[in-house]
C-alpha cells in the first residue's frame, strides 16, 4: 500500500506505521493499540511466552506492518515459535486460533467481544508491545484537504 501511495496510485492508505518512511511520504497517527497473544480458551498456561512456546504459531504475514512489529518483538525477546502457518488476514488468523490450530499475536481492537469470551487473550510483553496505525500520504500532495478531513474522521472514530 505504501508503494501505491508513493506512485500516486492511491491518495492515502491506513496501515501499521512503518519503521522507516519512504522519502516523499508522511504518516499521521490515528491510534495506538496493544498486541495480545490469543490462544484457544482451554490452552495451558497464563503467560504470553507459555502460550507462544507451547502451541503452534499462526503468524501474521511478515511483510505486513503489524507482522514486522510482531516478528521484531519475538526476536528481541528470544522467543522461538513453532510456525504452523502464515496468513494475510487477521480474521483468518483468529478463525484458525478459535479452531484450536495454535496461538497468534493480534491487535487488541481486532478481537471481538464474542471471540474474547471463547479465547484466552493475554498482553504480548510486559509492558505490552504496541502498534501504531497511521494514515500514510504523499508529503506534498494535491489531495491534502481531503486527507485532512479523512484523518480527522478517523481520529474521531478511533476515539483518540
Amino acid at each position: 500500500l505504501m508503494r501505491r501511495v508513493e506512485r500516486g496510485m492511491l491518495d492515502a492508505a491506513i496501515l501499521t506505521e512503518p519503521l522507516r518512511m519512504n522519502a516523499g511520504l508522511r504518516a499521521r497517527a490515528i491510534l495506538e493499540e496493544r498486541l495480545l497473544v490469543v490462544a484457544p480458551g482451554d490452552s495451558p498456561g497464563e503467560r504470553d511466552i507459555d502460550l507462544l512456546t507451547a502451541l503452534p504459531f499462526v503468524r501474521f504475514n511478515r511483510r505486513a506492518g503489524v507482522g514486522r512489529v510482531i516478528d521484531a518483538a519475538l526476536r528481541s525477546r528470544d522467543i522461538e515459535v513453532r510456525e504452523r502457518m502464515e496468513l494475510d488476514s487477521i480474521e483468518s488468523i483468529l478463525m484458525m486460533v478459535s479452531r484450536g490450530l495454535g496461538a497468534a499475536v493480534a491487535p487488541e481492537r481486532s478481537i471481538s467481544a464474542e471471540q474474547r469470551a471463547l479465547l484466552k487473550c493475554v498482553p504480548f510483553g510486559d509492558p505490552p508491545v504496541r502498534r501504531r496505525v497511521a494514515l500514510v500520504e504523499r508529503a506534498s500532495g494535491d489531495r491534502s484537504a481531503l486527507t485532512n478531513v479523512l484523518h480527522d474522521a478517523l481520529i474521531e472514530v478511533a476515539g483518540r
